[in-house]
This record gives C-alpha cells, structure tokens and sequence, in this order.
C-alpha cells in the first residue's frame, strides 16, 4: 500500500516536473516572439523615418546618403541604441 502511494507521489512529481519545463520553454518562446516583434517594428519605423528625411533632398539618395541619414536619425532618436553601437564604421 505504501510502495503504491510512493509510485504515484513520483508519477505526480515528475508530471509537475514536465509541465514546469514546458511552461519554461512556453514562457522563452513567447519572450523571443516579443523581441523579434519588437526588433522588427524597430527596423520597420527607423526605416521610414529615414526614408522620410532623404525623400525631403534627394528622390534617389546615394549609399553615403542613406549612411548618413541613418546614423543621424539613431544618434538623435535612439540614443542609447547609437551610443551601445561601438564600431560605428561596420554599421555605417
């Protein structure tokens, strides 16, 4: 009676053990969905912001142009994303 009631306490722990890790690798997968959607919404709007700014001088801006339309617009919008980047000249 007793060996029965331990089989199934250790049945019920390692139930609880799985559901623990699946929680686990649920709660990771969602927190990657949050930062590839906020890394792509990131791209998506500093995209258009830079667009935006080009489009005021130049209908088809040069890589140089583009280069430095997006360092300015990071260095005044995103500030501390800017200042994190420490080789700027592989960026830009």
């Amino acid at each position: 009676m007793l060996g029965a009631i331990m089989d199934k306490l250790n049945e019920l722990s390692e139930k609880m053990n799985l559901i623990e890790r699946h929680l686990f690798e649920m709660d990771d997968r969602f927190s990657e969905s949050f930062d590839l959607a906020y890394e792509t919404n990131f791209i998506n709007q500093s995209a258009k912001e830079i667009a935006k700014k080009l489009f005021e001088y130049a209908i088809y801006p040069s890589n140089d142009d583009l280069r430095e339309a997006a360092e300015d617009y990071l260095a005044e919008n995103h500030t501390k994303f800017y200042d994190s980047m420490t080789d700027k000249n592989k960026y830009f």
